[in-house]
């Protein structure tokens, strides 16, 4: 998907100020996230998720995507029961997904310069 933004005209450095709002704004949801876990205000839960599923897709981390999509319909039994562990894996898909990131503006940086 970002190889795609800078094929259409995007420069580098508008790629890598989307990835530090797409890095920032998932971190502030991933925070509200954990709230609205802890007070089983799972209506909420499914409306952040869906959130965080839509700018993960727009930037093309696709396992973030996906995870979205299955935390998102789990049914609310389901979520008061895994509450922890989905917090933790959508944790651990963010840090995956910056790790990929930020890989890609290295070597992006590294091709260029």
């Amino acid at each position: 998907t970002l190889a795609h933004l800078e094929e259409l005209g995007a420069s580098l450095t508008f790629v890598e100020r989307l990835i530090r709002v797409f890095l920032a704004d998932s971190a502030t949801l991933l925070e509200r996230i954990e709230k609205v876990l802890a007070g089983r205000d799972y209506h909420e839960f499914r409306s952040l998720v869906h959130a965080m599923k839509g700018s993960s897709a727009s930037i093309g981390t696709d396992r973030l995507t996906r995870t979205c999509t299955s935390v998102g319909a789990l049914s609310d039994a389901e979520l008061r029961l895994q509450a922890p562990s989905l917090l933790r894996t959508l944790t651990g898909e963010l840090a995956a997904a910056r790790v990929e990131l930020e890989g890609y503006l290295t070597e992006r940086r590294k091709s260029v310069g």
